[in-house]
């Protein structure tokens, strides 16, 4: 009974979400920008992308977000000029909130 109920209110708070990210496209494409069809799935994805990984399980987004994150920092080394050596990223979540890093030669810079 008590997976029915958890089931039931699943189902409800999905339907919620994306009536509300349907909504809130719609408030701010009408406020912000009048035409704006061409950025209008992107936002959807964006949208639902929250949606969804409010709803499932955070560790089967935990990889991904880490690796994302550990890329940003690739990114940054190669603008300032700093040479990536390695990246590690964890799929298993330690919970100390280390699962990954970037090894680059170069000093730290103050950015």
């Amino acid at each position: 009974m008590l997976n029915f109920i958890k089931l039931a209110l699943s189902i409800l708070w999905i339907t919620i979400t994306i009536i509300c990210s349907l909504l809130i496209f719609e408030l701010i494409t009408n406020i912000f920008f009048q035409n704006l069809d061409s950025f209008k799935y992107l936002l959807y994805g964006i949208g639902s992308y929250i949606g969804v990984s409010i709803l499932i399980n955070k560790k089967y987004f935990q990889f991904w977000d880490t690796f994302f994150h550990e890329l940003d920092h690739i990114i940054f080394a190669l603008i300032t000029f700093s040479s990536p050596q390695k990246l590690v990223v964890s799929p298993d979540n330690r919970g100390d909130g280390a699962n990954g890093y970037v090894v680059h030669n170069g000093s730290q810079n103050s950015l």
